[in-house]
């Protein structure tokens, strides 16, 4: 019972880990490395981000059976496959993208598809659509404009719909994302579950949005490292979202269609 709550955590904190957007505490990190002459990039430390959350979600699915193991092993390559091809912070608002961006948003997406695939057999309900349902809400929000999924999906937006900025926003798929998290819990668990998903998607938008300026200056060899406080700060609202499922999960009661795969005891309760 403890392991496999155990396993259940960390897949959902790898999922966490990926949602919290990165990006400038990535940045943060490089201007303070260097500081100290080892001169690094966002795109050179973003992926350890993304390698950390990814090695989570393969630690708490391994034993879900191979085709789940291979479904997440795929998700996470190809969401890495991304991080080289259209790298954080990279389009800047481009509509016309070349192949290999064009490559880049489309293993983001296919990487969303393959970790949703993952989840879904390895925590199946029986309510499949709204697990469904939910499952693609909290994949759309994995990341921000700027990276991994949710940059998939603006930086595709935008170049189809040029015109249409909104489209391009990271609150317009946020939205859309809780949304479709809100219904899904919602449909599995009922209004606890699906008002924990959507405070803590605003939670972590809010803080994304945040001005750097507007946050204490934390000074480290010359450079503002008050990134230190905002990555924790989305980090805590995507958990609030995961600890969502992992209610809704644990609540959902199994009979005779499917073996209960989240035990009582997930994130500790």
């Amino acid at each position: 019972m403890q392991s496999d709550s155990t396993r259940t955590g960390m897949s959902m904190t790898g999922v966490a880990v990926l949602a919290a957007c990165a990006c400038g505490t990535s940045a943060g990190l490089g201007r303070l490395s260097t500081s100290f002459g080892a001169a690094s990039a966002t795109a050179q430390i973003h992926p350890f981000f993304v390698g950390a959350g990814g090695l989570f979600i393969l630690a708490g699915l391994w034993q879900s059976g191979v085709l789940v193991r291979a479904l997440a092993l795929l998700g996470v390559s190809l969401l890495l496959i991304s991080e080289i091809l259209t790298p954080p912070m990279s389009l800047h608002g481009e509509t016309h993208l070349s192949a290999v961006q064009i490559g880049g948003l489309i293993a983001s997406l296919a990487a969303a598809v393959a970790l949703v695939a993952a989840f879904f057999r390895a925590y199946r309900t029986q309510n499949p659509s709204a697990s469904l349902t939910a499952m693609s809400g909290a994949a759309m929000a994995t990341g921000c404009n700027c990276c991994l999924v949710t940059m998939g999906m603006t930086g595709t937006l935008h170049a189809l719909l040029p015109d249409q900025m909104w489209v391009s926003q990271t609150l317009t798929v946020y939205i859309a994302a809780a949304s479709l998290m809100a219904i899904g819990l919602f449909r599995l668990r009922g209004v606890v579950p699906a008002t924990m998903a959507v405070i803590g998607q605003a939670f972590l938008y809010y803080w994304l949005e945040l001005p750097y300026s507007s946050l204490p200056a934390i000074t480290a060899h010359g450079v503002n490292v008050n990134f230190v406080i905002k990555y924790p700060m989305m980090l805590a609202g995507a958990l609030l979202v995961m600890s969502a499922f992992a209610f809704a999960y644990r609540e959902e009661e199994i009979k005779n269609l499917v073996p209960n795969r989240v035990p009582s005891s997930a994130f500790g309760d």
